[in-house]
């Protein structure tokens, strides 16, 4: 199951400031997968202490780094177990969202990072902020052309929205490009403009431990 969240793409503006400690408390309100998930033991070092210390440390003048492989966002592993996520950043960096599919409540979390929301579904992390950078510097708002060039020819996928499909270190990643694609008559097949910003990111991840 993929659970996307498509909003409206904003562009973030690039700050060339001094680097800056800045406590937890300034977080908050203003402020196919083919990954092995983590368990209990891999990643107790995030619990309380170590966790919420890295998040105290982080300097929002830098790009917030999403590394597709791991899968992490600004060293914070996403692929552990509920419990652990929730020990792993303060309560009001994290909120908790329960919903339903079919007879199935999904827990999913809305994560806010210097202001910077992504969402992390039960096997997906997406988000419509271009604040959020892959470690090879790809990012909402960058041209189709830029994410082929990276991570190979995207094949597209069309319903009722338009996705680009990767396939990248063993990691499905899906591009929403709904308005690059056109259909110029019912009987012709979809074609994308290479040219054309890439409105949101989806990156798989493994069905985390309790969230049926």
């Amino acid at each position: 199951m993929l659970v996307f969240a498509l909003l409206t793409p904003s562009c973030a503006s690039q700050h060339d400031q001094p680097q800056a400690r800045i406590d937890s408390a300034a977080f908050g309100d203003s402020a196919q997968p083919t990954h092995e998930a983590a368990t209990s033991e891999d990643v107790a070092p995030l619990r309380e202490g170590a966790a919420r210390e890295g998040i105290a440390s982080l300097d929002c003048h830098k790009p917030l780094t999403l590394d597709v492989a791991a899968p992490s966002v600004a060293g914070i592993r996403l692929d552990a177990p509920d419990s652990l996520i929730e020990a792993s950043l303060p309560p009001r960096n994290v909120k908790r969202n329960a919903g339903m599919y079919g007879a199935d409540t999904v827990i999913t979390y809305t994560i806010t990072l210097c202001g910077h929301v992504l969402e992390l579904g039960d096997n997906g992390i997406s988000t419509t902020d271009p604040a959020f950078i892959t470690t090879e510097g790809l990012r909402v708002g960058l041209p189709i052309a830029r994410f082929d060039e990276t991570w190979g020819q995207g094949q597209l996928i069309w319903s009722e929205a338009g996705w680009m499909m990767y396939y990248f270190r063993k990691v499905s990643i899906n591009a929403g490009v709904t308005a690059c694609v056109s259909i110029p008559r019912p009987d012709a097949q979809p074609t994308v403009r290479r040219d054309c910003q890439v409105a949101s990111i989806w990156v798989s991840t493994p069905a985390r431990v309790g969230t049926r």
